[in-house]
């Protein structure tokens, strides 16, 4: 009986055990991988960074800087997205340098963020990009709404460990890192950097005619009448700014005010912006005595903010503009002091009341690296093109052919036109020597077009119409034949050659073509129109009527 006693509790602790092994595991291989660094800097496997800065800050802070290899930090939102560690080190002078940037940001993240990071005393500068509009709430503590903060994750007590070590998100991030599938950069220097082909093309659409035109209605223009609010009441700019300026008085802090587009400003009501100037000249005044700190702006300067090409929307500058902001900077350019706020921002409401839509591409402060410019160079050349092939098909629609053909021959000369929009001008110029009559030019430039991108059916559905024309029945049948094996739901195809049967003399061949493409489309009244045509052929003439009335109802 004792026997069986003393057997339950090893029973049980065998069963606790397994039952408990999937967790241990988990947790086990959580903590020996640590993807996001919590620990100790990656071991195992090539370290990598997460693009999310709320998780993969934590790792940067308790494990890289408190290393003590890094001295200087760079904070701020997406704004500042665009400093390059690299860049501040070379051109500011300072040591390694962590970027620990939050996307969305609010004013109590990034300051939670940079207690977490100085606290560990080894750093020595920072510099933070900041928005004077998330620092002008009448509260201390604002959280971003949507995007939770793991403060869990910045915790030094094994206690608060439990939601990354027993996280299967965590789990699956280690396997990918262990199996090298890990998509995470490995590139700090480059790591949620944005400036590419892809927000050059949002900030050419910003600078579109239409997008302009909304822009300049929004702007009010009531800015040039505020005067910056004097109240000294900013609880928030207190709490998140100025109290940690002080307490880290060995710390260097260079604040930067990031530039908003001088339409964004003048789109902001006088109570709004009165609070904007507010902030940046209660920053100043509430700092004089602090010798760790310095101040910049930049909304005073025509070329950065009164120039949109500049932006991708009402903030987000491009990454020559951080460059830009960087070498004042490092020049000592541009601070803000008790001697020159009051007149700095004068300067800036005074240019909103004569304020002008501007968009000048030649005029835009360069990107900041080589490749980023040649893209640019490309995303404008695309940009001109577009619009030239716009014009050309407008042309072509009033039946100018021939000026459309001196358009479309400008973009095919030209070297450096993306395969697809030459493509698109060779088939227009194709489209244009087809309605004068030059079919023999039409159907070599469709040809061309084919090579450069062959796979879009119309342009052999063209082609098609353009060697039947030139009674060039074999290169028409081949080319149906294409359309009809690749492309077996497009009516045009069955109708082409439903012609072509019909040219040849095959009328009942030509008529089962031409229904089939009926079929297909069946709202079309050109094809019941060559249905018909082939029943008169035939001797047809009720079914000949049917389809010439369906013809004519449709049109």
């Amino acid at each position: 009986m004792r026997s069986n006693i003393n057997k339950y509790p090893r029973q049980m602790l065998i069963a606790l055990l397994l039952a408990l092994s999937p967790i241990i595991v988990v947790g086990g291989i959580n903590y020996a991988v640590d993807p996001l660094q919590i620990y100790r800097v990656q071991r195992f496997v090539e370290p990598r960074f997460w693009n999310d800065q709320r998780s993969q800050n934590a790792g940067k802070i308790r494990s890289y800087l408190a290393s003590g290899v890094y001295d200087s930090i760079i904070l701020g939102n997406s704004v500042a997205d665009n400093f390059r560690p690299s860049r501040v080190e070379a051109l500011l002078g300072w040591q390694k340098t962590m970027k620990l940037t939050i996307d969305g940001g609010s004013s109590s993240e990034q300051a939670f963020t940079l207690e977490k990071a100085l606290k560990n005393g080894k750093v020595r500068h920072v510099l933070w990009c900041i928005r004077a509009d998330n620092f002008m709430g009448d509260f201390a503590e604002e959280w971003h709404p949507k995007r939770k903060m793991p403060i869990y994750l910045y915790s030094v007590s094994p206690l608060d460990d439990a939601p990354y070590l027993l996280s299967i998100d965590t789990f699956n991030f280690a396997l990918d890192l262990l199996r090298g599938k890990s998509t995470w950069s490995n590139d700090p220097d480059r790591l949620n950097y944005w400036q590419s082909e892809k927000h050059i093309k949002k900030q050419l659409k910003y600078n579109t005619p239409p997008n302009l035109r909304d822009l300049f209605q929004k702007a009010s223009n009531t800015g040039c009448r505020a005067r910056p609010d004097t109240s000294g009441i900013y609880p928030n700019v207190d709490q998140n700014l100025l109290n940690l300026i002080k307490k880290y008085s060995n710390v260097e802090f260079l604040i930067l005010v990031a530039p908003h587009t001088r339409q964004s400003l003048a789109s902001f009501q006088s109570d709004k912006l009165a609070r904007y100037l507010g902030v940046q000249r209660h920053i100043v005044f509430a700092s004089n005595t602090m010798k760790n700190f310095k101040m910049f702006g930049f909304e005073n300067k025509d070329f950065i903010v009164g120039n949109l090409a500049n932006y991708r929307d009402g903030i987000h500058f491009h990454s020559g503009v951080n460059e830009y902001m960087l070498q004042a900077i490092k020049n000592y350019l541009n601070i803000i002091k008790i001697e020159n706020v009051d007149y700095y921002l004068s300067e800036i409401t005074e240019k909103l009341c004569n304020f002008e839509i501007n968009s000048n591409f030649e005029a835009m402060i360069p990107l900041a690296l080589p490749e980023e410019n040649k893209a640019m160079e490309r995303a404008l050349t695309s940009q001109r093109v577009s619009y030239l092939l716009q014009q050309s098909k407008a042309m072509i629609k009033q039946k100018e052919y021939e000026k459309s053909i001196a358009v479309l021959d400008q973009i095919i000369e030209r070297q450096e036109v993306e395969i697809s929009l030459l493509a698109q001008a060779v088939a227009q110029r194709a489209t244009a020597n087809s309605h004068m009559g030059n079919f023999m030019k039409a159907a070599s430039d469709y040809d061309q077009a084919i090579k450069m991108t062959p796979k879009h059916a119309w342009l052999y559905a063209e082609r098609a119409s353009t060697r039947l024309r030139l009674k060039d029945y074999e290169g028409t049948r081949s080319d149906c034949h294409y359309l009809i094996s690749k492309w077996p739901a497009y009516f045009r195809g069955y109708w082409l050659f439903g012609n072509l049967k019909v040219t040849e003399g095959d009328l009942e061949g030509g008529i089962r073509m031409l229904s089939r493409a009926i079929e297909l489309s069946p709202s079309s009244s050109r094809i019941y129109a060559d249905r018909g045509k082939a029943y008169s052929k035939m001797g047809d003439h009720v079914n000949a009527e049917m389809d010439f009335k369906m013809a004519k109802a449709m049109r």
